[in-house]
């Protein structure tokens, strides 16, 4: 573990405030936030406890960067990748990439219904929470109906309907991988759901 802990020093901040946002998404998902505790967190990011503390003040400001983190679809290389598609494909991509939070940097599903659930109950994470979802609305509504002009998705539905089925369907996704955490097909499963709603879509 010490040897891990030098490592660690010897990376760059931003390297080593990820490995603490994915140690303590693990912990808060698996645990729940009363549960889980500073130490831990530290432990599992391969850290000391200051090293922790030099990038969060507690577990509360902590907690509130894991919500933040995991709603922030528009970090990385593949969100701007997906922008530079056709619509039906744009689609595709925001399902998956949303799937793919699913996964634990370990390969393990991992759903994070219970933070959510958590999150909800504070104020200033239930913001960020309500304007992820208004914002997700607005991009899938953008899309789909850009795609009904191009004749790329059926126009049997309005785009306000379509957009809150899919996030309904992602919202069932993760609650499934909750119910099936220890089932490692969960994730093929959800990546043929999303090809069978795609495909529906098509005309």
């Amino acid at each position: 573990m010490a040897g891990q802990k030098t490592k660690w020093k010897k990376m760059p901040e931003e390297v080593r405030r990820e490995a603490i946002l994915n140690a303590a998404r693990s912990l808060f998902a698996e645990q729940g936030y009363n549960q889980t505790s500073m130490n831990q967190v530290a432990a599992q990011a391969g850290l000391t406890k200051g090293g922790l503390y030099f990038h969060f003040e507690n577990k509360e400001q902590l907690f509130e960067e894991v919500v933040r983190y995991l709603l922030d679809f528009e970090r990385g290389e593949l969100a701007e990748q997906i922008d530079t598609l056709a619509p039906i494909d744009r689609l595709r991509g925001f399902l998956n990439l949303w799937l793919e939070q699913l996964v634990s940097e370990s390969g393990k599903p991992v759903s994070d219904w219970r933070i959510f659930f958590e999150a909800w109950d504070k104020p200033a994470t239930r913001d960020y929470i309500i304007a992820f979802y208004s914002k997700a609305r607005r991009y899938l509504v953008d899309v789909i109906r850009k795609g009904q002009r191009r004749k790329e998705i059926r126009a049997t539905q309005p785009p306000e309907v379509l957009a809150v089925m899919a996030i309904a369907l992602l919202d069932g996704l993760d609650l499934q991988t909750e119910i099936h955490r220890q089932d490692a097909r969960q994730m093929v499963r959800g990546r043929r759901v999303i090809e069978a709603f795609l495909e529906g879509l098509q005309p």
